[in-house]
């Protein structure tokens, strides 16, 4: 019905101290005002942003491993859902807040 909206999928899973923690395409995001700048260990070959009601924001191609993304569709103090497919098809996905 809505086919630019995400889903939210929850797991009754609980991660024990003693569980290896796997890091594969390590990403980092940060935000000045309207721009967000990621860094990433994979190419992205595809960047989408959400807000909490599942809107898409953006879409982005950017094929790239570090790379910079304007925002003027959110507000500050806004919680985004970030959607991140790298070239080897992993995804990665995080929330920010928006500074």
């Amino acid at each position: 019905m809505f086919p630019d909206r995400f889903s939210l999928s929850l797991k009754p899973y609980i991660q024990e101290v003693s569980d290896p923690v796997e890091k594969i395409n390590e990403v980092f995001i940060s935000n000045n005002g309207n721009r967000f700048s990621v860094r990433s260990e994979s190419k992205v070959k595809r960047f989408r942003m959400y807000d909490l009601l599942g809107r898409m924001l953006i879409s982005y191609y950017p094929d790239d491993i570090n790379f910079e993304v304007n925002d003027r569709k959110s507000k500050t103090g806004e919680i985004l859902h970030i959607e991140m497919i790298h070239d080897d098809q992993a995804i990665t996905r995080k929330k920010i807040y928006k500074r």
